[in-house]
């Protein structure tokens, strides 16, 4: 076993563990990977296939680049890695355009003390982590700002996906 814990009590009794990148990871790949093999029992086989995050392994896996027991290996052990990362920040992903958090950002910044918003200059206390789509971006950064641009997106009526 490379988890823990059962991968089917994760994915339907536990409604923290999923919440874990040790867990998750590992339960999108089964399922992406589940849902490839459903696409092809229904005879659709793709001629390429590419992946995002945790998909890039699925979609090597399917290609043929490894079998799926180093698939679940390979992601088994990312996961465990990115899990043990010691860290005072969080990820959110919010569903909003680049130059509306591009605005938040900014307004929390300038919501600091000077002394404070040099700083974050310097070395930003948030940032865009990742642009998934033209409204569907991945923030990250500092617990507090993130905690911070997230309610005052609420605020707003745009709902984060954490």
């Amino acid at each position: 076993p490379y988890l823990d814990i059962n991968l089917l009590d994760i994915i339907y009794t536990s409604d923290t563990a999923i919440n874990q990148t040790g867990y998750a990871q590992p339960a999108l790949f089964a399922l992406e990977y589940a849902l490839y093999q459903l696409w092809r029992s229904w005879g659709i086989q793709p001629s390429v296939v590419i992946g995002h995050s945790v998909g890039e392994y699925v979609a090597a896996c399917v290609a043929g680049v490894f079998s799926l027991e180093d698939g679940i290996k390979l992601i088994a052990a990312r996961a465990r890695l990115m899990q043990g990362i010691k860290s005072h920040g969080k990820m959110v992903a919010v569903w909003a355009t680049e130059d509306k958090i591009q605005v938040d950002i900014a307004s929390y910044a300038n919501s600091m003390p000077l002394a404070l918003a040099q700083r974050f200059v310097e070395k930003p206390a948030v940032g865009i982590a990742a642009i998934n789509g033209r409204e569907n971006l991945v923030i990250s950064g500092d617990t507090e700002a993130i905690d911070s641009i997230v309610a005052d997106l609420q605020s707003q009526g745009i709902k984060p996906n954490h």
